[in-house]
């Protein structure tokens, strides 16, 4: 039976991220994960948006954890000698009158820290862009080319590390003091992390944690009539996807919980679309859904149960896990091989 220092299961954002940080710490890892082709990080369009929602709100720690992702993905990007991490100008567009003069009113500090700046609707930035309150300019927001950044991942575990393609049974593992076992895969370790984004919910050790995880829909679009490179924000959100054309999403359904796109959301995001460009009307190359992993609270969970001490989680990353991955698994990759404490302001799992 192989013995390792930790089992990761789950290799979306979480799991890849997490497995690569403790290879980085000199740790053994064994990683499984079932290899679907849809999942929400692998459909994510890879945004780490400083400010969201019609509020605009920045994150407190959103500096901190923007300056881990950049370290993160570009020590990554010398080892693949692939890029994965791109910058680029983020343009949002007021969807009203008043909600131009809130921001004027309440959020203008907001443009200073991030090195932003108001456009005005005849702005020659907007380009096709339909803008007719303004809106304003962010400079060097990343974005994460997701898939491939999984694919350069999974290349790099399967050599530093074990990698296994396949489903935990959860009812199989079994705990002791001092090991964790999966029978069916003959592996022991000091732990086991569940990494597996919406499906954790299901197992009986997570079901109390508050998960509520939300349906998602992206649409890549035939980019031939109409390039950007920025990533534009009205309504909805449209993103270059490297090599494929530009992605256009998104929504939020919590009661259809599976990866089948649907024609009426299919006919939204088309809809809003043509407000936001309207002299746009591209092919649509791909229709893809997957269900974001998403805690009620809106923050993420990471730690160690305290009813089962072998047993840890990373989840709840929602639409910010390019983000927040890297942050995180650092401070859970040191708590599992140094015993580090977590940041006090992360939120642990409870029994």
């Amino acid at each position: 039976m192989r013995n390792v220092d930790v089992i990761v299961v789950g290799q979306g954002l979480a799991g890849t991220c997490l497995a690569l940080e403790l290879i980085r710490l000199s740790a053994s890892v064994l990683v499984i994960d079932p290899a679907e082709p849809m999942t929400s990080s692998r459909i994510a369009a890879g945004l780490m948006t400083p400010v969201t929602g019609k509020r605009h709100v920045l994150a407190p720690d959103y500096f901190e954890w923007y300056a881990a992702a950049q370290q993160f993905y570009r020590e990554f990007e010398k080892l693949a000698s692939r890029q994965v991490l791109f910058l680029r100008d983020s343009l949002r567009a007021f969807q009203s009158p008043q909600e131009r003069l809130e921001f004027e009113q309440n959020r203008m500090d907001l443009l200073p820290q991030l090195q932003g700046r108001l456009l005005e609707e005849t702005d020659p930035l907007w380009g096709r862009v339909s803008a007719p309150y303004g809106g304003y300019l962010l400079p060097n927001v990343g974005q994460l080319d997701v898939a491939q950044f999984l694919d350069l991942a999974a290349d790099l575990i399967a050599r530093k590390a074990i990698r296994l393609v396949g489903q935990v049974d959860w009812s199989e593992v079994q705990f002791s003091e001092r090991e964790v076992i999966l029978p069916l895969e003959e592996v022991t370790a000091r732990y086991v992390v569940a990494c597996g984004g919406a499906s954790d919910r299901l197992v009986p050790w997570f079901s109390h944690l508050g998960f509520l995880p939300a349906k998602g829909e992206i649409l890549t679009l035939d980019n031939a009539d109409w390039e950007t490179e920025s990533v534009i924000h009205g309504g909805i959100w449209i993103a270059p996807a490297p090599g494929r054309g530009l992605s256009v999403g998104s929504n939020y359904e919590w009661q259809q919980l599976d990866t089948i796109p649907t024609e009426a959301v299919r006919e939204s995001i088309l809809e809003r679309m043509s407000r936001l460009i309207p002299d746009w009307n591209p092919q649509v190359l791909e229709h893809r859904a997957a269900v974001r992993p998403a805690m009620k609270d809106q923050r993420p969970v990471v730690g160690i149960l305290p009813a089962q001490p072998r047993l840890a989680i990373l989840n709840g990353l929602g639409s910010r896990g390019s983000l927040l991955a890297p942050w995180l698994s650092a401070q859970l990759a040191g708590l599992l091989i140094h015993a580090e404490p977590l940041d006090p302001r992360i939120k642990t799992p409870v029994s």
